[in-house]
């Protein structure tokens, strides 16, 4: 390689870097501008072609990331990295026999590689394939102990297959690596419910909605704990604010209307009930309560 080359790979190289390194810190107007920059010397600099797909699905805008990614693909064919991240992406979206297939192939280039081993396990548990998941994962483990998906999906097969104990242990070593780790706090929570820790899920599960105070599955699973400790007017403000995010499911009402219930608010409750049956008019469960409530407004009069 000539001095002039050398030279010029090196400042791809370091361009490449600066933007990856912008992209990472959420600037990603500025990365962009680098990968354009970079893509209008060399369209077929595969590298940034790469980088721009994964720029673009951060952004929301994953199918123009996916050309990118494929015309990537096109210029590289099977490099094990872009194979890996194009395949996380359809996991992403649930498209499990796309992501399979990608993902086994950058398992084929790269067997060391523990990203896409992780990426097969979670496919795998997806479809419940418990067994074959977790000897899966073990196998990215092997690769890269500190892998914190890779450590929570496994402690998802283990609460499937209700090693709650096991599966919280864990939770709590993914945690121990990345302490804001949503994926690993929100079922750690859940297993604390199932293990009957109430106050330490309650509390887990208040930590978490500071930084995810819109995602309904902590509200409603904070309410279930504050049933569990017989906190039901805060049972009653979580269950509500379910409501708030999920306006349509009758399951929410039910919830709420068995807190309103057990703070001997019968009037609110049955005013929810209704609206339950309103949206569900089959929901049993909200059918034989509104039963109950009027069989104990009968025998009071």
């Amino acid at each position: 390689m000539s001095v002039e080359a050398a030279i010029r790979d090196r400042a791809h190289y370091d361009k490449i870097m600066e933007a990856t390194r912008l992209q990472h810190e959420g600037q990603l107007e500025q990365a962009s501008k680098v990968y354009y920059e970079l893509l209008k010397d060399n369209p077929d600099d595969a590298n940034a072609l790469h980088m721009l797909g994964m720029l673009f699905h951060q952004a929301g805008n994953t199918a123009e990331g996916i050309k990118c990614i494929e015309r990537a693909l096109e210029l590289i064919p099977e490099f094990p990295l872009y194979l890996s991240n194009l395949g996380h992406i359809y996991l992403g979206f649930n498209q499990l026999e796309k992501a399979e297939q990608l993902l086994l192939a950058a398992t084929r280039k790269d067997p060391e590689m523990a990203a896409p081993l992780y990426g097969l396990g979670e496919c795998y548990r997806r479809r419940g394939e418990f067994q074959r998941a977790a000897d899966v994962i073990q196998h990215a483990l092997e690769r890269d102990p500190q892998h914190c998906d890779a450590i929570v999906t496994l402690g998802l097969i283990h609460l499937q297959n209700q090693s709650t104990q096991k599966a919280l242990e864990l939770f709590e070593i993914a945690l121990g690596i990345e302490d804001d780790h949503f994926d690993a706090h929100f079922p750690a929570a859940r297993a604390e419910f199932a293990l009957t820790e109430f106050e330490k899920s309650a509390t887990r599960l208040e930590r978490i909605i500071q930084d995810h105070e819109d995602h309904y599955g902590c509200y409603n699973n904070l309410g279930n704990a504050y049933m569990s400790l017989q906190r039901y007017e805060d049972a009653c403000k979580a269950y509500q604010r379910v409501i708030e995010l999920k306006p349509d499911e009758a399951d929410m009402y039910y919830n709420l209307a068995m807190a309103l219930l057990h703070a001997n608010d019968h009037e609110q409750a049955l005013v929810y009930i209704n609206i339950g049956i309103t949206i569900k008019p089959d929901h049993e469960r909200l059918q034989t309560l509104l039963a109950q409530l009027a069989e104990h407004r009968d025998g009071n009069e």
